[in-house]
């Protein structure tokens, strides 16, 4: 075999290495962000300070609770009146309280475990989830809080509120064929391991197939193409941030979805970015090093 095809066959198995790095990358973000807490806390746990989401926040828990109030209480003049006026202080409170940040994130927990469950059914039929944001956090704390703050003389009355198990915020949701896809990247993404696995295994057998100089050359060419195509996804993602926008509670939560995915990604791949740096230095100096050894010309 020629040195010439030999050097371009290193290049081609380079390349498709880089390009299982690359998705090896991209696949364990998603899969990181799918399956644990951490990542869409940092992503969207900013929002929960801004006055839009406290107040929709606040209203629908307080309607939840409101409808719950059982009848009998219509047969007692003036009861309803002030249980309703407690159950509207004690949610109120609740968005300066303590625990409002915590709630925050055990919804933003079950909303994302919910949705990527709803997702992966789709693998066996199911249709195309709704996005909800899960409120069951905020009741828990909005009714402690109402117990803390009874009287004496309407505590009876406040027991006897079922509260609400089910109150949700819909922030939109995918059409079946954008839901499909998101389905299918998920089951991608989670074999990210063997992308790694396979790119370093390509990159092991195309250094051992390209000749002396050539598998460096092929080594510089594939990598460069792989810093240019990362380098190009993060400039696009950097196009995308403050593309959403609105006033409503859904409208809020998307956008701070979209701007907090794209600093997400564009964090999670700066490593990557510094590693193909070092990866094409690696390769120069194994060129050099090539070309020094190569016996001279008679």
């Amino acid at each position: 075999m020629g040195g010439f095809v030999r050097s371009l066959l290193a290049l081609l198995l380079m390349s498709a290495g880089v390009i299982a790095a690359l998705g090896g990358v991209f696949a364990q973000w998603l899969d990181t962000t799918a399956h644990t807490p951490e990542p869409l806390q940092a992503i969207v746990g900013p929002v929960a300070t801004d006055p839009r989401v406290l107040g929709a926040i606040v209203a629908e828990v307080t309607a939840a609770v409101v409808e719950q109030l059982p009848p009998a209480l219509d047969g007692i003049p003036g009861v309803r009146d002030q249980v309703e006026a407690l159950v509207t202080l004690s949610m109120n409170e609740i968005a300066a309280s303590e625990g409002f940040g915590q709630a925050w994130e055990e919804s933003l927990n079950l909303s994302r475990a919910d949705f990527v469950a709803e997702l992966e059914l789709m693998q066996s039929g199911g249709d195309a989830p709704t996005l909800w944001l899960n409120l069951a956090p905020f009741v828990e704390l909005g009714a402690a809080r109402l117990a803390e703050i009874s009287p004496e003389i309407l505590r009876p009355y406040v027991a006897q509120i079922p509260m609400p198990e089910d109150v949700r915020i819909a922030l939109g949701r995918p059409d079946t064929v954008q839901a499909g896809y998101a389905a299918d990247a998920l089951s991608l993404a989670s074999h990210w391991v063997w992308y790694y696995a396979a790119a370093a295994t390509l990159a092991v057998i195309g250094l051992a197939v390209g000749s002396r100089r050539g598998r460096w050359a092929a080594w510089i060419l594939a990598v460069a193409g792989g810093l240019g195509g990362l380098l190009l996804a993060r400039g696009l993602l950097m196009d995308r941030a403050g593309a959403a926008g609105g006033d409503s509670l859904p409208a809020v939560v998307l956008a701070a979805l979209v701007d907090g995915t794209t600093s997400s990604l564009l964090d999670w791949t700066a490593p990557a970015v510094a590693a193909a740096w070092a990866l094409l230095a690696l390769g120069a100096v194994g060129l050099l090093m090539a070309w020094a050894r190569q016996p001279p010309r008679r």
